[in-house]
This record gives C-alpha cells, structure tokens and sequence, in this order.
C-alpha cells in the first residue's frame, strides 16, 4: 500500500470521504470497500453513486474512462403473434424503427 494511499486511510473524515479520494487516484471499487468499509461494497457502490449525483457528472472510474463500449451487434428476437398477420407485424414494426427480415423467407426460417 502506497504512502499516499494510507495517508487517506489515517485521515479523520467520513468514509464517504476516503471513498471519493480513493476512487479518484483510480482504486477499484471492491478494494475500496476492502480497505474503507470491511468489504461493505453496496456502502462504496452508494456512495459513489450519491457523489455522481452531486457533482453532476459520469460515475466513470478514472482507469476506464478512455474505453469504448459502443455496441455494434446485431441480434435476433422471436416474437410470438396471434390475431394478426406476419405482414402487418413486419410493416409495424418497421414504422416503429425496427429492422425486420423479408418475409419471403422459407418455411424452415419463418423469423421476421
């Protein structure tokens, strides 16, 4: 444990407190809750999350804040449909913005 880090364990102020330093030097949370909060990590978790709110901005730890998490896959759902055709379901699902497959497929793939 560095020198910089037990200086903000040895401080006199609210946990709150010690869990906003820690985070900001980019310690993980579930050390946080280790070394702060005897393995509380719904108590970190929270008090992050009230600092997030105070402050206004992302809850984004410093070590993952460059990543990107765009989500770029496509993936199906099977809807089940009664009382209404596949043409009309296809047609109103693509007005609501949703992609839908031909429905001249085969019978063996049947999905929209």
């Amino acid at each position: 444990m560095n020198k910089q880090v037990r200086s903000i364990l040895a401080q006199e102020t609210t946990k709150t407190s010690k869990i906003r330093q820690l985070y900001l030097l980019g310690i993980p949370r579930a050390e946080i809750a280790r070394m702060v909060t005897n393995g509380n990590y719904g108590f970190v978790v929270n008090a992050l999350r009230r600092m997030n709110e105070r402050e206004g901005g992302l809850n984004i730890h410093p070590a993952t804040a460059a990543l990107d998490y765009t989500f770029t896959r496509k993936f199906g759902i099977e809807i089940e449909a009664y009382n209404c055709s596949r043409e009309r379901l296809a047609r109103e699902l693509r007005e609501s913005g949703i992609e839908t497959r031909d429905g001249r497929q085969s019978e063996r793939q049947r999905h929209l």
